[in-house]
């Protein structure tokens, strides 16, 4: 019986794209770190988001997509940030334990899908409720913290529900910021010196 489920359980796992690279010890160990702007004007985007615990679906997430509302331009949709990248070893690490830092240029955001660590890697659609709750507006150049995002799990795990934490209430984020902006030209704006 055993024997029958291997081939099974492998042939899940290539298709879900779970097989261990080579890089992933080293992966594991990369800390949060914000990457550097790559033109004036842009925005660093800080977030949390946690799932309730649960027997089916997500624990966690890989992917964050965002969509921007204003200025509107058709089907503008964009990975704020990854854990799915080619050497990943080699390339900054934008989301661990729950927390993600990205960059966006100026505009008006909301978060669009969540793709969740599961072995079917889950894609969790935002209602309109949701994207709402989600929205922010990124004007000049600084760092927008957008709080802690709370996925309260539904009947089975089959749904989730969103609870926006107040960002007081978790004082210990800030360490988290600052670690993963530290040496990079973000780091200007907590000190309050400006532009990056």
């Amino acid at each position: 019986m055993i024997r029958r489920l291997l081939p099974l359980l492998a042939a899940a796992s290539l298709g879900a794209g779970c097989l261990p690279r080579v890089t992933d010890p080293w992966y594991a160990f990369k800390p949060l770190r914000a990457p550097e702007p790559s033109s004036d004007g842009q925005t660093l985007i800080f977030g949390t988001i946690e799932f309730e615990r649960g027997f089916i679906g997500p624990d966690d997430f890989i992917e964050i997509d965002l969509t921007r509302v204003r200025p509107t331009t058709e089907d503008f949709d964009r990975v704020l940030a990854t854990k799915r990248l080619l050497y990943r070893a080699f390339r900054v690490r934008q989301i661990k334990d729950g927390h993600f830092v990205g960059i966006v240029d100026p505009g008006a955001y909301e978060l669009r899908r969540l793709l969740g660590d599961d072995l079917g890697q889950s894609i969790l659609d935002m209602d309109e409720d949701g994207r709402r709750a989600t929205r922010f507006t990124a004007t000049r150049p600084g760092i927008i913290d957008l709080g802690v995002f709370h996925m309260k799990r539904g009947l089975l795990g089959a749904s989730f529900t969103m609870i926006q934490v107040p960002r007081s209430e978790r004082p210990e984020r800030l360490a988290v910021l600052k670690a993963a902006i530290a040496g990079t030209r973000w780091e200007r704006f907590l000190s309050g010196e400006g532009r990056p």
